[in-house]
């Protein structure tokens, strides 16, 4: 790493020439993807992982907009709801990244700032991926969702614009794939007993079989719309709001009244993933909780958290922060807890728990002292305070880090993924990680201040000094250079690890 690869100012001399690479390996990637894909790897898993980030993304989005949903609005601009517009919304993966006065925008376009990966919007067994505009994705907006929106079809009834206004968040689907990829059905369309990939407005992703449909076998590829214009999955199928609730296939739409209801089915079974798919899904998780954490300081005027929160001490205290950086703590946390590790903090914006474990971490308990599987860095934790005796300059908020790209937050603390699960943090182990700017890489650890008999290791060494727990690299000295110490000064120290 270099500085100019890292300083927060310096960024920005060199985002067009990033922008005009970032494309072109984008479009590259997109038809390389299918090629790529390794055997004993698990689509389905990964489509449910894709769906979850969209739904952290519009999570992000409706914290922006003052919990308003997107809608064919955005696409349209019609102050009724149009069917053809909603079409379009629905399906249509649009110019990503959007450009500034576009018009017309599908779900892609505008939950586009917040997923920083345009693989979120296509499922791994979709072999029509493509880079033109309009070209479907492979997950649809609702209908009955977007409906709302404009108080239904004919705009007679209640408006639903906000995420609050859905009474049964866990029951009414927002996205769907549209193909029932995963269990050999990928020529049936929508119809009935097709499973099918979906995410929840509540934030739970799930596979469910269709019923109540109302497709027809003619219609594949399916559209977010069926010709008949009603049934599952673009509209509701089950009334809570009658004396004798029950099953309807019809243009329901009304969410203080209908939900989805369609039986919930287990993936089939898959040969056991290798290394590379397992450390897949741990990146994915890291990148779901850098959402989450963004989200945090969205809400709290972009002040960090930090171990003030589990013991209360105005100066740094070591014991505060390892119970803070490593502690699974009682999830869903209390109103009146005092004593709060970060996942708990993070909690009311994860909206689910297991991202909080590597799925190779076999230690996964519900027991709240219980360590999870990434570490909060102890540099960060520290510079809140003005360092470990808080004499320097704190940095409380976001924009006090001046390298945020070379600048750690969460590591996993244990190289699971390459076989290195017994020696600890010590030069040489490969760990995920994720920074402050939200992205997620894989790295080797060097200058640790760990040794091997730290097994497992805990968020501070026994030195007091080193990597993964403190920063390694002086960008503020006139020849920039490693060192192993006790860095934060995060105006200064960053993370450079290969």
């Amino acid at each position: 790493m270099t500085r100019t690869k890292c300083r927060r100012d310096d960024l920005t001399t060199i985002w067009n020439a990033i922008i005009a690479s970032a494309i072109v390996l984008m479009v590259v990637a997109l038809f390389l993807q299918p090629l790529l894909a390794r055997p004993g790897s698990d689509p389905r898993s990964s489509c449910q992982s894709n769906l979850r980030q969209l739904n952290t993304a519009l999570l992000l989005y409706i914290n922006d907009w003052d919990a308003m949903l997107p809608s064919s609005f955005l696409y349209g601009r019609s102050r009724t709801w149009d069917s053809t517009d909603f079409i379009n919304f629905a399906r249509e993966r649009g110019t990503l990244p959007p450009l500034a006065p576009a018009l017309r925008k599908s779900w892609p376009m505008v939950l586009w700032r917040y997923l920083r990966s345009e693989d979120a919007i296509w499922c791994p067994s979709d072999r029509g991926v493509s880079p033109n505009p309009a070209a479907p994705v492979s997950y649809y907006w609702k209908a009955a969702v977007d409906a709302a929106w404009f108080g239904g079809p004919d705009g007679r009834g209640p408006g639903a614009r906000k995420e609050g206004d859905f009474d049964f968040p866990a029951d009414q689907i927002i996205l769907y794939e549209h193909t029932g990829w995963h269990w050999g059905q990928h020529n049936r369309g929508l119809v009935d007993g097709v499973k099918i990939n979906c995410v929840f407005l509540d934030g739970h992703a799930a596979a469910v079989e269709i019923r109540d449909s109302g497709y027809t076998a003619g219609e594949t590829p399916a559209e977010p719309l069926p010709k008949s214009g009603i049934g599952e999955p673009a509209w509701f199928n089950y009334s809570f709001g009658a004396n004798n609730p029950d099953f309807n296939k019809a243009q329901n739409w009304d969410p203080h009244i209908w939900v989805d209801k369609l039986p919930e089915v287990e993936h089939p079974p898959v040969p056991p993933p290798g290394h590379g798919d397992i450390a897949a899904t741990c990146q994915s998780n890291l990148r779901a909780l850098a959402l989450a954490f963004q989200m945090y300081y969205g809400d709290y005027d972009a002040v960090l958290p930090s171990s003030l929160l589990y013991g209360g001490s105005v100066t740094w205290n070591p014991d505060d922060f390892i119970h803070f950086a490593r502690d699974r703590g009682t999830l869903p946390p209390s109103p009146s807890a005092t004593h709060q590790s970060w996942p708990m903090l993070l909690y009311p914006f994860m909206r689910n728990k297991d991202i909080i474990w590597c799925p190779a971490d076999r230690a996964v308990s519900d027991d709240p002292a219980a360590r999870v599987s990434y570490y909060w860095k102890a540099a960060i934790d520290a510079a809140w305070y003005g360092g470990p005796d808080g004499a320097g300059p704190m940095a409380r908020r976001e924009g006090d880090f001046d390298f945020p790209a070379c600048q750690m937050i969460l590591y996993e603390h244990t190289g699971w993924h390459w076989g290195q699960h017994n020696r600890g943090l010590v030069d040489g182990v490969k760990i995920n990680c994720a920074f402050l700017d939200g992205h997620v890489a894989a790295v080797e650890i060097r200058d640790s201040g760990y040794t091997h008999h730290e097994n497992p290791p805990e968020p501070l060494p026994r030195s007091g000094v080193g990597e993964p727990a403190w920063f390694n690299y002086s960008f503020g000295a006139a020849s920039p250079q490693f060192d192993t110490g006790q860095y934060w000064d995060p105006h200064v120290w960053g993370d450079n690890l290969p």
